[in-house]
């Protein structure tokens, strides 16, 4: 069979497999190689210009509780974490947590009937 992504190599499949049933390689699932081989492999630079980017766009208008809120992403399979400085704030959070909120101020631009402002979004 033809591979179409990069996850169609029966590693990560596999990896998946085995950290949804092992409870001790799920709690650090983020930072197992073959996991990072696709997610989890933002540089800390790269996070960097991502919350440098959501800041300057200030396109979602977070607040400190949406923040609380999305970082809780980071609370699970063990990410490594690094603590970025902004203005008088701080956060600690994965660079791959940082390009998915830029991701989702991108797609507020896109579509944004659909971002309720000053939050994150709501499913219907």
């Amino acid at each position: 069979m033809e591979q179409t992504s990069i996850t169609d190599n029966n590693r990560y499949p596999m990896y998946c497999y085995i950290a949804s049933k092992n409870d001790a390689e799920f709690a650090n699932f983020k930072r197992h190689p073959v996991y990072n081989s696709v997610l989890e492999h933002v540089s800390p630079q790269e996070g960097s210009d991502y919350l440098r980017k959501i800041l300057e766009d200030n396109e979602l208008h977070l607040s400190v509780q949406d923040w609380k809120y999305i970082l809780r992403n980071d609370s699970i399979g063990n990410p490594r974490t690094i603590q970025y400085s902004f203005g008088d704030s701080q956060i600690v959070c994965s660079p791959t947590t940082l390009r998915y909120v830029k991701v989702l101020s991108d797609i507020s631009k896109l579509f944004p009937e659909n971002i309720i402002r000053g939050g994150y979004p709501r499913l219907a």
